[in-house]
């Protein structure tokens, strides 16, 4: 039979998940380029998965390219600017959600699984 799915490159199984509120005020990102800015968010560990979204319109030319836990209470959001001037990214309430795992692959039963198929298998 053929894999029946993606192969996984980490397994971990979801020990909490939820999305949050966050204020945050972005400083000005220069010309063409990104630029990762630090916030606080009491209770994010490294490790944990993080995505945002705004909840408002962002400013014309800035987008958001990434998110992660850079240390424990500390989120970091990168920014990017293809513009030709510099530009500050609104400020706004973005939601964050925020996932945490079990980080060990015998949650599964399994030591090594190599696709969804293996996981599915131990896993009805």
């Amino acid at each position: 039979m053929s894999n029946p799915g993606p192969n996984i490159v980490a397994v971990s199984a979801i020990r909490a998940t939820s999305i949050v509120s966050l204020a945050v005020t972005p400083v000005a990102v220069a010309t063409i380029t990104t630029a990762e800015q630090d916030f606080t968010l009491t209770g994010v560990a490294v490790g944990d998965f993080v995505s945002v979204s705004t909840t408002a319109a962002q400013t014309a030319g800035v987008a958001i390219a990434g998110a992660r836990v850079k240390a424990a209470n500390t989120i970091s959001i990168t920014y990017v600017n293809p513009t030709a001037a510099s530009k500050t990214p609104a400020a706004d309430t973005y939601l964050v959600q925020i996932v945490r795992s079990y980080p060990v692959a015998t949650d599964f039963m399994t030591a090594s699984p190599s696709n969804y198929g293996a996981i599915a298998a131990n896993n009805p």
